[in-house]
């Protein structure tokens, strides 16, 4: 069994060789580590110069940037050895050195497991967090799905997840490039397919970049392009016929409801009385998706769409 750890990276030399080094420190466990640059113009090419030794760990360079989800298909499809993957990403850490190892003895005790992830600690520009998800050690892929997000514990946590490298392909996983939450998509995907597996320790730290907000990409993204984060796992299950259709729709409707509401809450706390955009996302988001109306009208969301508004 052997693992491939693909960090995709751009721009982040020095956080890159962290990553690197946290990954090198896994113990008693065959993997390879897979370091894919984005084309930086830093000074990362130098960085990866000091593992040129280290056999266990692959440079690659693109010419050219090729954006971001290309990137980690490429290392998936074009430059992976091992039978199961992680991608981490550049800026975060694996902080328990037997991760690998501890996913290993978990994937042995059962030939069904296709995922296995774990507790992560998520690290802001002011602060940690750690809050401890509780799930099953080992549970059906199917339940993870049809609960998803029904509560902070019901989620997979990326900079964690291992997956399988065959179902991996098996459903076409990041050949989808334009979707920034493939992330989630894939793993709901590959969560129809078997078990899923969950490490009750804090393995990984994930770092959280608040000048980035989601809603920069747009309205018209946000609500029709990414929406496929939940439509193509939407296809996935209807295409296998593991839940009856009226769940099923239930399940989406609920997914995308959600979504709707995280990213108005993100609006209303970084769009910087941009009523502009909090008009057009309100107006667009009920005229698509109507029967996620009411989480315009919840008190709190009523109190600070006022607010923001007499703020502009």
């Amino acid at each position: 069994m052997k693992f491939s750890i693909i960090i995709p990276t751009f721009n982040r030399a020095d956080l890159l060789k962290q990553a690197v080094l946290s990954v090198l420190n896994q113990q008693n466990i065959n993997f390879e580590v897979i370091v894919i640059d984005n084309a930086s113009t830093d000074n990362t090419e130098q960085i990866m110069k000091g593992f040129k030794s280290n056999n266990l760990v692959k440079y690659i360079r693109n010419d050219t940037n090729i954006g971001m989800i290309p990137n980690w298909s490429k290392a998936l499809y074009n430059h992976c050895d091992g039978d199961w993957v992680l991608i981490l990403s550049d800026d975060d850490l694996l902080i328990d050195d037997n991760y690998l190892y501890k996913a290993k003895e978990l994937i042995k005790k059962d030939s069904e497991i296709i995922i296995v992830h774990a507790n992560r600690i998520v690290k802001t520009e002011i602060k940690e967090d750690k809050t401890r998800h509780t799930l099953p050690e080992v549970c059906e892929g199917k339940w993870m799905f049809e609960h998803y997000l029904e509560n902070q514990n019901m989620m997979f946590t990326f900079v964690t997840g291992i997956f399988k490298k065959e179902v991996a392909y098996k459903v076409n996983a990041f050949k989808t490039f334009d979707v920034v939450g493939s992330d989630t998509m894939e793993f709901l995907k590959m969560s129809l397919y078997g078990k899923v597996g969950f490490i009750d320790d804090f393995v990984a730290k994930y770092r959280i970049h608040e000048n980035n907000p989601y809603f920069r990409f747009g309205v018209d993204y946000i609500l029709t392009t990414n929406i496929e984060t939940f439509e193509a796992p939407y296809r996935e299950a209807k295409k296998l016929r593991l839940f009856d259709g009226q769940k099923l729709e239930k399940w989406k409707k609920r997914l995308i409801t959600q979504y709707i509401e995280s990213n108005l809450r993100e609006i209303l706390v970084k769009g910087k009385g941009d009523f502009k955009l909090l008009k057009d996302y309100v107006a667009k988001a009920i005229k698509l998706y109507p029967y996620s109306w009411y989480v315009f009208f919840k008190p709190k969301a009523i109190f600070r769409i006022f607010t923001y508004g007499m703020k502009k």
